[in-house]
């Protein structure tokens, strides 16, 4: 008599399929989504050397671990990030509480301009060196937990476009270090800037960085007991500015019509330098990004992060 065994780790092939099914669901199910966001306007165009501001609103829907970083990418029609506009979330992020605020894309007038033609904007939450997080958007998915969220259109450079030219105490440009700052201009002591054609009334846009003095080798020497600072003063319509403290710092330079001349001069005033071992240059200040923006209705709008 033929006997018949029976292995107790043997599955029905309907069970199998049944749970092949079940884990395929699973895996194949969205993330939910920790927060929602809306982007206006969803078309831009961004000209040489120019800036575009875009507003970002945010509506917390789920707890996260950590303090979030927004990621803000201009991309070509390859997915190739060109420039970045990453920023800290700017307050608590806590479900039921939003947040609106505005970002500033520069077209920056230290590097080369950006190709003619259709680029894209892409968004979203991470923790750096960490996890992203799904969020919730008009904009498509186009990679793991990033978001399209706008069109960039980047017009034929204009033979009348501004134009920045530097007095003898700035030294030559070199490599930012990121697609944040591409290129960066250091200055030794005090200097000008001239800009020139300006087209109309409008406002130039300086991001300055004052060194932290903190790196094997710097030192930090200030005027007396005072903190690190710079007075911009912008002699079309003797406005004057004055930053202080370490860190990046946007500096708005506004032209209230187009000079006689066609000209714009702006002074920078440190009252620091700072001195590196080996170096034969004291620098002050950094120029990380300048960009021009004709005068709109939406002028005065919400302060825009850098």
């Amino acid at each position: 008599m033929k006997k018949t065994f029976f292995s107790p780790y043997r599955i029905s092939p309907y069970l199998a399929l049944a749970l092949f099914a079940l884990t395929t669901s699973a895996c194949g199910k969205k993330e939910a989504p920790v927060a929602r966001l809306e982007v206006k306007p969803t078309s831009i165009p961004l000209a040489f050397p120019e800036l575009a501001t875009i507003r970002l609103t945010w509506e917390p829907i789920a707890a996260v671990q950590a303090a979030p970083t927004v990621f803000v990418h201009l991309v070509d029609s390859k997915g190739e990030i060109e420039r970045t506009f990453d920023h800290a979330y700017p307050v608590a992020f806590q479900p039921g509480t939003p947040t609106t605020y505005n970002v500033h894309l520069f077209q920056t007038a230290l590097a080369s301009p950006l190709s003619e033609g259709e680029h894209r904007l892409v968004i979203g939450l991470y923790v750096p060196g960490g996890e992203r997080w799904a969020i919730e958007t008009e904009g498509e998915e186009i990679k793991k937990k990033e978001y399209a969220v706008a069109k960039i259109v980047v017009p034929k450079v204009a033979a009348n476009a501004p134009r920045i030219q530097f007095t003898k105490t700035w030294l030559p440009g070199e490599e930012g270090g990121d697609r944040q700052s591409v290129v960066r201009r250091w200055l030794t002591g005090q200097g000008a800037l001239r800009i020139a054609p300006i087209p109309g009334p409008g406002s130039f846009w300086l991001s300055l960085r004052i060194p932290e003095g903190d790196n094997p080798g710097e030192k930090l020497v200030t005027e007396g007991s005072n903190p690190p600072s710079v007075v911009v003063t912008n002699v079309c319509n003797a406005t004057e500015t004055s930053v202080s403290g370490p860190g990046q710092h946007l500096v708005q330079v506004p032209i209230d019509a187009a000079p006689a001349d066609g000209q714009c001069i702006v002074r920078l005033r440190p009252n620091f330098h700072l001195e590196v071992a080996g170096s034969p240059h004291r620098r002050t200040v950094a120029l990380e990004n300048a960009a021009w923006s004709p005068k709109t209705a939406e002028d005065g709008a919400a302060e825009p992060k850098n």
